[in-house]
């Protein structure tokens, strides 16, 4: 299959020219791109045949009830866990959308960013903001939605978290994005949240931004994003 083909299937199309365009810019809408050309895959290569073998599976369970009872019972239970990690498949795949956007309102980014992933992740989530907050460039408010989406993501996947809310405000030059999610801390998932660290603090500093990650007694997770304000 050639480029072409992919693009007529709907996969991400090729970033624009770079001629004349800031590096970061260039390299944000890469990442961008290949995260959804992932999604896509991680959608309609692992996740169909996921489903085919559970189909499978729910036919060989049919036939084992009637001579094999015990047998029929233990392929039931690799089929709940089978299913469970279909639903994972899912939650992924779905809940990539588009970061790289052409406006400055943060707001909007962020409201945008609620409706698309909130329902894939099975997130509730809440976004309190002003009615809008302009930043300097497209690639900032990309940038922040970036790290907004992988501090939803995180709580829903490994942190199983069902709520979440989202804060934004602002001071005289600086704004703050905050995140608090209703999950539990996972000990097994520990390397994970390093990492996970780690990229949303790389992501930050592309805006020199501070960034802040903690968690309460409870366990309830907390992220707080302090980024430069460009515009009055």
């Amino acid at each position: 299959m050639d480029s072409k083909d992919r693009q007529d299937e709907g996969d991400s199309p090729e970033p624009a020219a770079s001629a004349g365009r800031p590096v970061a810019d260039v390299l944000l809408e890469l990442a961008d791109a290949e995260r959804r050309l992932l999604a896509r895959r991680l959608h309609d290569e692992v996740g169909q045949r996921l489903t085919g073998s559970a189909l499978l599976l729910r036919a060989l369970i049919d036939r084992l009830e009637s001579f094999a009872p015990a047998e029929a019972q233990m392929a039931t239970t690799i089929l709940a866990s089978l299913r469970e990690t279909i639903r994972g498949v899912r939650r992924i795949s779905q809940g990539v959308p588009a970061m790289v956007c052409d406006e400055t309102d943060l707001v909007r980014g962020l409201d945008r960013l609620v409706t698309q992933s909130a329902p894939a992740l099975g997130l509730h989530c809440e976004l309190e903001a002003p009615p809008s907050l302009e930043l300097d460039t497209p690639r900032s408010v990309s940038c922040l939605c970036l790290i907004a989406h992988h501090v939803m993501f995180t709580a829903a996947d490994q942190r199983r978290a069902e709520r979440m809310s989202i804060r934004l405000t602002r001071a005289v030059d600086t704004g703050t994005l905050e995140l608090e999610d209703d999950g539990k801390q996972d000990d097994a998932h520990e390397a994970l949240d390093e990492f996970s660290s780690t990229l949303m603090h790389a992501r930050a500093s592309l805006l020199g931004a501070s960034l802040l990650v903690d968690s309460n007694a409870r366990g309830r997770r907390r992220v707080v994003c302090t980024f430069p304000l460009d515009r009055p």
